[in-house]
């Protein structure tokens, strides 16, 4: 359809400024410590970390408001426990990877 998701639009920009602000303010943290954490690491889990917020904002903006497709507002509203889970999942675990990646060949 042709409907802009304004969720997801927000929500994306949302999740790059967050990483953005956790690789300013604690990159380097974990490689300085015992933990001995590689960038690529590093940035994986700010990108976990960023896409959990960022799919916490998603599904606030589905589930409140009358912004956004329809159907992703319903999904949102009818979803299992399990679906649930599959979902921020997948949010966090690909964009751990991406930017893990990201980092690597930087």
């Amino acid at each position: 359809s042709g409907e802009v998701d304004l969720p997801e639009l927000v929500t994306d920009v949302i999740k790059w400024l967050e990483y953005d602000v956790l690789k300013t303010n604690f990159g380097g943290l974990f490689g300085e410590t015992a933990y001995g954490m590689s960038g690529s690491m590093e940035s994986a889990l700010f990108g976990f970390l960023a896409a959990l917020s960022s799919q916490l904002y998603l599904d606030a903006l589905y589930l409140n408001t009358n912004l956004g497709p329809t159907e992703k507002s319903l999904e949102a509203r009818k979803r299992s426990g399990i679906e649930l889970i599959a979902v921020y999942a997948t949010s966090c675990l690909s964009t751990a990877s991406l930017l893990a990646v990201y980092e690597g060949v930087k």
